[in-house]
Formats: structure tokens, C-alpha cells, sequence
């Protein structure tokens, strides 16, 4: 049955089968993709709501984009589950990217959280960033400098798990913070080490 009306008001509500007789909502002349069967509904354009929605099934985009607009004013807004607040992801197909384009918080104040870099090749491992607690309540910057072209600064493999002591590019006054390459060596003191001689340069103390 076709009905075809200029307005409709309706103060009630709209049920579409009942019982056995189970129905869908067409909107538009689209042919539906996947909204086929009864108990659904497809609508051809914008769909608007201006209000909340709740959802009780899955959320797939077929083709697109999803766009979610936070109110730059608003305290926080989180990707949740009502049970386990922060523990769902947000994952990318190989080959997409996912931008944020501020602050990316891992964790929260007395809550940990850890950035997981896989590599290219499976199960060969993973790289992890994570934070200890600090003294105070501070923060810590890893600030990377202005650089006069493309740089690939690669950390080797020490053996064994080891601390890594990073010197200040200055001179300090007993001379040991030189820049080695930039500042001439004093001199070298030869090591030998199983039988393998090595150099290593001292600077004069200023």
C-alpha cells in the first residue's frame, strides 16, 4: 500500500508492524545497501539529530569518513564503555592514519599509560614509551631540535637492559662536555680490550 501525503501530524507514535507483521522504514528513493530485511531502516541524504543517541549495536561506515566535532570549550570527552571507562581503542586499517591534532594523553593522573610502536614485519616485537613517577608533580619534555635536513637517530643494542647517559653540548669546566664533532680532541688514551686496541679522545679543561 502506497500512501502520499502533502503533511502529516502526529501527536502519538508512529509504529510500523506489529506482532508478527514487522515492517522497515524507506526514506528517499536510494535502493538500501544493507537495511533489506524487516526491523529497518534506510534513509537516502543527511540524517540530522539534535540530540542524543544511543546505540545499541555496532557502528560500521561502508565508505567515508566519520567526524566527531568536540567543542574546543568542553572539560574532556573520552571513547568509553560503561563499565571500563579508557580501556576501548581506536584502530586504523594498515596503510590509514589517524590524526590528532593537539594534546594525545595516555593514561591520567594515578592511572598509567604506555605508547606501543609495532614494526613492519609480525611478531617481531614492539617498541614501548612509558613514564615512572617524577619527584614532584611534573612534567617532562622530550623536545626535539630545529634540524638542518632529514635525520634518522638510531639507538643500538646494548646487550643488556642499561641506563643511557646523555651529555649537555656545552663546555663545562672541567672540559668533558665537548661537542665531539664540532671541538678538537687534546688527545686520545688507547684502550685494549681483548686484544682489539681503541682510541678514546680527551679534551683540555678550560
Amino acid at each position: 500500500m502506497t500512501v502520499q501525503l502533502d503533511g502529516l501530524t502526529l501527536g502519538g507514535t508512529i509504529s510500523l508492524g506489529t506482532g508478527a507483521f514487522f515492517s522497515r522504514m524507506v526514506v528517499g528513493n536510494g535502493t538500501p545497501g544493507h537495511a533489506t530485511t524487516a526491523e529497518t531502516c534506510y534513509v537516502e541524504g543527511d540524517t540530522e539529530i539534535d540530540g542524543d543517541l544511543y546505540q545499541d549495536g555496532d557502528h560500521y561506515i561502508a565508505a567515508g569518513k566519520i567526524a566527531y566535532l568536540i567543542d574546543d570549550n568542553a572539560a574532556a570527552w573520552s571513547v568509553q564503555e560503561s563499565t571500563n571507562v579508557y580501556q576501548r581503542f581506536i584502530t586504523a586499517n594498515a596503510g590509514e592514519l589517524v590524526q590528532f591534532h593537539k594534546e594525545v594523553h595516555l593514561g591520567l593522573s594515578g592511572t598509567a599509560g604506555k605508547l606501543h610502536v609495532f614494526p613492519g614485519t609480525a611478531a617481531k616485537g614492539k617498541t614501548t614509551l612509558a613514564s615512572t613517577d617524577n619527584t614532584g608533580d611534573t612534567e617532562t619534555q622530550i623536545v626535539i631540535a630545529a634540524q638542518a635536513g632529514a635525520r634518522t637517530y638510531t639507538l643500538t643494542d646494548h646487550g643488556a637492559s642499561a641506563d643511557i647517559i646523555v651529555g649537555v653540548r656545552s663546555v663545562s669546566a672541567d672540559g668533558m662536555f665537548k661537542d665531539p664533532e664540532t671541538d678538537t680532541e687534546a688527545g686520545f688514551v688507547t684502550i685494549d680490550i681483548s686484544g682489539t686496541e681503541y682510541e678514546m679522545p680527551f679534551y683540555a679543561k678550560v
